[in-house]
């Protein structure tokens, strides 16, 4: 390593406190070819008594959920039987192995950080991840959830990204940087003397120039001269025009030795760059209706644009990848993930057949778009709002018909609102609402339009759009209907910006569709109802259906439904009946490990307790009794640790 002590310091001392029992994680960032891959290798040979896992993200799986995550743990398998329950079924679905639907986005993060910690207590661990702007979101979420967790345990946890990456960005805020800036001049020309020791000079200062202190750009640009111009003759040199941004320069010289390749070597490097995960065979299959083969190679190793180990063919750069991909014709880069996708024939290759096909599409595809929706049903089922959001849309892209462009854009909304995307899902909402007519999949479309209005502080808005949309639901799906009325009463209580101001015109429509579907609703939304009478000026009528509504427990109840149940027992002075539904709700989470939903069920624990006269009810539900409110409500904070330790019981 040239010129980075001070970066490598930094890294040996989080792996240091990692043996120690401090663990901690960091993301190496800049541009391609400043040398965090480099770091990562220098930092795992350092690694002394430490395990390593390593994974690198692929751009042709950034959109595979928790592909990278398979990858890391597959050392650790033998462990995921000793997870808890809860745990282990979460990381099974999320790698394809269960028949349930996820529950929680954030639990295979749980499990992610409770299987590097079982691991961890055989040995001290080091998680490399190269790449991590390829990573696919479903990882790079659970890796930033672990990474930002790692305080008690022996892991030591880096990442390298590029700059202006991908969305796995946001999931590794608050982790601590390390950004590389280009080499000094001194150390340049060490790298230069290392590699191209018989540069004149006059031929070295002007690569160092157009270098501008990135290693890559340094040995490239030198590799690319003739010996006429290693020897200091034709300057200036004929190097790409300098007001490019530099890794565009590397790419650009790259392009131009990929040109000087044989036809059919370019085809292979071509089809190489396209399927993305360097499966040779997957390769040659792919190649073999083009006539190509693996004599084809040979001129690309020669010129050390690729090596071939182990059936797995790996660039000598992501950006030698790059160029490949980009020299060739949109006409060849078509008819190449063609050729993948037929070539990816297996039934567990679907995703990335779909994928592939997607690629290849120029315009409306139906059948593609077919294969996209059920990968964004895949991607659903095991928990990666994220991935799912991203091949509904453009699933909804290839699609002809406006109301099955509809049905799907409403599918990509609810799964970029799971994602916790706002922005997103409500885009994905409108764009769906002027396509159709069709009142089940409007009203669809109106929730997700409101929750996302609602979350982000419009939530009179956001009562009033889902009390029109469960008006044209009413009498096909009652049941829909009610569930939309309740959360629109939750948001018109909350409307005004007086504490329970509230929209009372919207509280009213919503209490009157109600009692219209009843008996047909669900008898447990009673208390809904009779919350909204009694903050309407008919407290005896309230008051009344509140006594009779409350439920001996809240199993079934949605989060809306059982929020409205603990407040009709503190309304009507039942504080046992409120402590009790609420802190079941609490064990319910922990138990089922929903870290998203805790939080929440944490919150109205505490209310419900600050109402309660008996203080030995707070140590009874593991808060401490002598916690006042302030207090309790800062227990919430605890959501995660709780959680994790309790689901290991």
């Amino acid at each position: 390593m040239i010129g980075r002590d001070a970066e490598l310091a930094f890294l040996r001392r989080v792996a240091a406190e990692a043996r120690a029992g401090r663990g901690g994680a960091a993301v190496v960032r800049r541009e391609a070819g400043i040398g965090k891959s480099a770091l990562l290798e220098q930092t795992a040979r350092d690694a002394s008594g430490m395990r390593v896992l390593r994974v690198t993200g692929l751009e042709a799986e950034a959109e595979l959920p928790f592909a990278a995550l398979h990858l890391l743990l597959r050392p650790a398998r033998h462990l995921v039987d000793g997870l808890p329950w809860a745990q282990q079924a979460a990381l099974r679905v999320a790698f394809g192995q269960g028949r349930d639907e996820a529950e929680d986005r954030f639990l295979v993060g749980l499990a992610l950080l409770t299987l590097l910690s079982d691991l961890a207590e055989e040995r001290p661990l080091l998680c490399l991840i190269d790449d991590a702007q390829w990573l696919d979101r479903a990882s790079a979420e659970a890796l930033g959830f672990a990474a930002r967790r790692l305080g008690a345990d022996r892991i030591a946890m880096i990442l390298a990204a590029r700059d202006g990456g991908n969305g796995a960005e946001p999931h590794l805020h608050g982790v601590p940087e390390v950004r590389l800036a280009g080499l000094a001049r001194p150390d340049c020309e060490g790298l230069l003397a290392t590699v191209a020791a018989d540069l004149a000079p006059e031929a070295r200062d002007r690569v160092i120039e157009e270098a501008e202190g990135n290693p890559l750009a340094l040995i490239e640009f030198a590799g690319m001269l003739t010996p006429k111009q290693r020897a200091g003759h034709l300057v200036p040199l004929p190097l790409h025009p300098p007001q490019l941004p530099v890794v565009s320069r590397v790419e650009r010289s790259l392009r131009d030795a990929i040109r000087l390749l044989p036809e059919r070597t370019q085809r292979l490097l071509l089809i190489a760059a396209a399927e993305g995960t360097g499966n040779l065979d997957l390769v040659l299959r792919a190649a073999k209706e083009s006539g190509a083969g693996l004599p084809d190679l040979e001129p690309a190793e020669r010129g050390h644009m690729l090596r071939v180990a182990d059936g797995r063919l790996r660039f000598r750069h992501p950006l030698v990848k790059t160029a490949a991909y980009r020299e060739a014709p949109l006409v060849q880069r078509v008819a190449v993930h063609q050729a993948v996708a037929r070539a990816l024939d297996a039934e567990e290759d679907a995703d990335r057949r779909a994928w592939h096909l997607s690629a290849a599409a120029v315009g409306p595809d139906e059948h593609t778009g077919d294969a996209l929706a059920a990968a964004g049903d895949r991607a659903r089922q095991r928990g990666s709002h994220a991935s799912s959001a991203t091949a509904y849309e453009r699933a909804a892209q290839l699609t002809v018909s406006p109301h099955r462009r509809a049905a799907r854009l409403a599918a990509a909304a609810e799964a970029a609102l799971g994602a916790g995307q706002l922005r997103r899902a409500r885009t994905a909402a409108h764009r769906g609402q002027r396509l159709t007519d069709d009142p089940p999949v409007l009203a669809r479309l109106a929730t997700v339009a409101a929750m996302a209005d609602s979350e982000l502080g419009r939530a009179a808005p956001a009562a009033h759009t889902l009390i029109d949309a469960a008006t044209g639901v009413t009498a096909s799906a009652p049941g829909d209907a009610a569930a939309m009325l309740a959360t629109a009463a939750d948001d018109a209580w909350f409307a005004g910006d007086a504490w329970f101001a509230g929209d009372h015109a919207a509280l009213r429509r919503a209490a009157n569709l109600l009692e219209s579907l009843t008996p047909r609703a669900d008898a447990s939304l009673a208390p809904v109802i009779g919350t909204v009478r009694l903050v309407d000026g008919e407290p005896a009528v309230g008051l009344a259906l509140m006594r009779a509504a409350v439920p001996a427990d809240d199993r079934g109840a949605g989060t809306i439904v059982g929020t409205y149940a603990v407040f009709s027992a503190l309304m009507t002075g039942d504080d046992d009946a409120a402590c009790a539904l609420a802190a079941a709700r609490v064990d319910r989470c922990r138990e089922r490990g929903l870290i998203g939903e805790l939080p929440h069920a944490l919150q109205l624990l505490t209310q419900a307790l600050g109402c309660c006269s008996h203080a030995e009810r707070a140590g009874s539900v593991g808060i401490p009794a002598h916690c006042g409110p302030a207090g309790r409500w800062a227990m919430t904070g605890v959501s995660v640790g709780v959680v994790r330790r309790s689901t290991r019981r």
